[in-house]
């Protein structure tokens, strides 16, 4: 396998979401795909379901602000949410619940996104999912190719099934996105840990 590309773009995008990047990976077999929006806010619910088949080869590098350090038998390591895997996941590695903290996409070269597939919580067993805390509330921030930017929000079920939402708006002149960044805003707590967690953020 060849070594992953470094980017040097993810210093900057780091530094402007206020925090130290303890966690930078360079996606080159695979990625998500995102959906492109307007200019405004839109705030949303996740929809139960979602498409059988997602396409995260669209993102060419992805990153976290923060990651749990690896455990004995698992790694929480922020590429879990592209590997249409339940069974692993990537854990914030923040004091407390992890609000604020963000994820990073860099998207290859005309990526047109239609909406984004999530996983919530630790969910290879009931157990886990249980223990560990979930996203609630999840905003975020797109960039499109034409330097244009749109934002939004979406609250999500607390529910180890897959549910999607697409990104607040759509987009009429089908532009490719740039970068999205997602940012914790809420959380359902764990009945143990107070590490969030999420296991697929892949869009479609």
């Amino acid at each position: 396998m060849s070594k992953p590309k470094f980017d040097p773009r993810l210093f900057f995008l780091l530094a402007i979401a206020c925090a130290l990047p303890t966690t930078l990976i360079a996606v080159t077999d695979g990625g998500p795909e995102i959906l492109p929006v307007s200019t405004s806010y839109s705030y949303s619910e996740a929809e139960e379901g979602g498409p059988a088949i997602s396409h995260p080869e669209l993102v060419e590098t992805i990153a976290a602000t923060s990651t749990l350090k690896p455990g004995k038998t698992a790694s929480y390591n922020v590429r879990n949410l592209l590997d249409n895997d339940q069974n692993t996941a990537w854990v914030e590695g923040k004091p407390g619940y992890g609000t604020g903290e963000r994820l990073i996409m860099l998207m290859r070269p005309n990526a047109i996104i239609k909406g984004v597939l999530v996983v919530n919580g630790y969910a290879s067993s009931p157990d886990l999912w249980g223990k560990n805390s979930r996203v609630k509330e999840l905003s975020y921030e797109v960039v499109f190719s034409d330097g244009s930017m749109g934002e939004g929000g979406v609250l999500l079920s607390d529910s180890d099934q897959p549910q999607f939402f697409y990104l607040g708006f759509k987009n009429s002149a089908n532009l490719p996105v740039g970068e999205i960044t997602f940012t914790i805003v809420s959380v359902y707590p764990g009945t143990k840990y107070d590490d969030t967690c999420l296991a697929t953020l892949s869009p479609y």
